[in-house]
């Protein structure tokens, strides 16, 4: 029966330290998330400045993954059409070689 009673109590205190904790933790999370306040038009400036920059920094990131991949397709694109269209001249001067080395059709 003695074990019961001090269990008891130091579950109590378990439990109540827990819930201050928690409390705290919540408390300090929510002051760290909020706004500051902004006191001057130097520093108004100066915060906009800052998000312009990072908005700008992530746009340029963003372009240039874009433009690079673009870039790249175009070149195996232009590489392909090269390949065909020598492929393609180099049968036409066969076809014309033959077509010169052939005999005249009869006419009717």
């Amino acid at each position: 029966m003695e074990k019961l009673k001090n269990s008891l109590p130091k579950r109590l205190f378990w439990i109540v330290w827990t819930v201050v904790w928690i409390s705290l933790a919540l408390v300090v999370q929510g002051a760290a998330e909020e706004k500051k306040v902004i006191t001057s038009p130097g520093e108004a400036i100066g915060e906009a400045a800052r998000r312009i920059t990072e908005d700008s920094k992530a746009a340029y990131h963003g372009t240039r993954d874009a433009v690079a991949k673009s870039s790249k397709e175009v070149v195996e694109g232009a590489k392909k059409a090269f390949q065909e269209a020598r492929g393609a001249g180099t049968q036409a001067v066969k076809d014309v070689k033959k077509g010169l080395n052939k005999e005249p059709a009869s006419q009717p």
